[in-house]
C-alpha cells in the first residue's frame, strides 16, 4: 500500500528508521557543542546515554566513531555489555544515570525522565537525547536553563526518523535523507537564536521556530501536490 512508510527495502522502503534518529541526534549534538564549547568535537566530550534500544545503541555507535567517552545504561544486560565490550563504555545502574559527571546526557528512552527527582542530580551542562517527551512538565526545561544547561529540544533533535521515511514519498533516495537529516544541526542552531532573540527558554524557542515555519508554508502561493505515479517511485506492492 502506498499509506505506509518505513517498509522493508526491499518492497521499495528505506528500512528501519532509527539509523536516521540516531544520526540526526548527532548532528543536533553538534549544534549543542558548537553553542556550549565553540566546537563540534565529540571526541572531547563524554556521553551519558540513558537507553540502549535501535536509537540509543546506534548513537552510541557513532559517538564512538567520533572518539567520544560513553557512559551508558539501560535495563537490558545484554545489549549493554555488549555496547561495553565494542565501544569501551562504562556501565551505569539504570538509576545512577542522573548522577554521571558527563558533559552531555542523552536521554534516549522513556519520556519524563527530567523532572524535579532527577534535575537536582544532573552533573551535565547538556542535555540532548532521542527520548519523546523527556521534560516531565514545560518548567523542567526553564529549570534546565536557570541551572545552566543547554536543553536540545527533543521533537527538533529525533526527526531524523521522521524526514527519512517522508521521502520514500517521492521516492526513495537515502543521500537525499541525509542531507536533510544534516538539517537538523541548523534547525537546533535556529532554536537558540530565537531564545537569544526573544529571551525564553530553548523548549518554547522550539515552539516558536515551528509556528514561524507553518506560518511562512501557509503563505506560499504554489501548493505541493505529489503526482500519484510520482509517489513512493520504485515500490514493489
Amino acid at each position: 500500500t502506498e499509506h505506509v512508510v518505513g517498509v522493508h527495502p526491499v518492497h521499495g522502503g528505506s528500512g528501519d528508521p532509527s539509523p536516521f534518529t540516531a544520526y540526526g541526534t548527532l548532528q543536533g549534538i553538534k549544534a549543542c557543542l558548537n553553542k556550549k564549547y565553540g566546537h563540534t568535537d565529540c571526541g572531547k566530550i563524554s556521553f551519558a546515554i540513558q537507553g540502549l534500544g535501535h536509537v540509543g545503541f546506534n548513537l552510541a555507535k557513532l559517538l564512538h566513531r567520533e572518539g567520544a567517552k560513553l557512559f551508558v545504561t539501560d535495563i537490558n544486560s545484554d545489549i549493554v555489555q555488549q555496547v561495553v565490550d565494542e565501544m569501551a563504555a562504562e556501565a551505569v545502574p539504570v538509576e545512577d544515570i542522573y548522577d554521571v559527571e558527563a558533559k552531555v546526557f542523552s536521554p534516549c528512552a522513556l519520556g519524563g525522565v527530567i523532572n524535579d527527582n532527577t534535575l537536582p542530580r544532573l552533573k551535565c551542562k547538556i542535555v540532548a537525547g532521542a527520548a519523546n517527551n523527556q521534560l516531565e512538565t514545560e518548567q523542567h526545561g526553564t529549570e534546565l536553563e536557570a541551572r545552566g544547561i543547554l536543553y536540545a529540544p527533543d521533537y527538533a533533535l529525533n526527526a531524523g526518523g521522521l524526514i527519512n521515511v517522508a521521502i520514500e514519498l517521492q521516492g526513495y533516495d537515502r543521500d537525499r535523507a541525509y542531507r536533510m537529516t544534516d538539517q537538523i544541526y541548523h534547525s537546533i542552531e535556529d532554536i537558540f537564536k530565537i531564545a537569544e532573540r526573544d529571551g525564553i527558554p530553548s523548549w518554547q524557542a522550539a515552539d516558536r521556530l515551528a509556528e514561524e515555519r507553518i506560518s511562512q508554508m501557509s503563505k506560499a502561493k504554489m501548493p505541493y501536490f505529489p503526482d500519484t505515479a510520482d509517489r513512493l517511485g520504485g515500490r514493489n506492492n
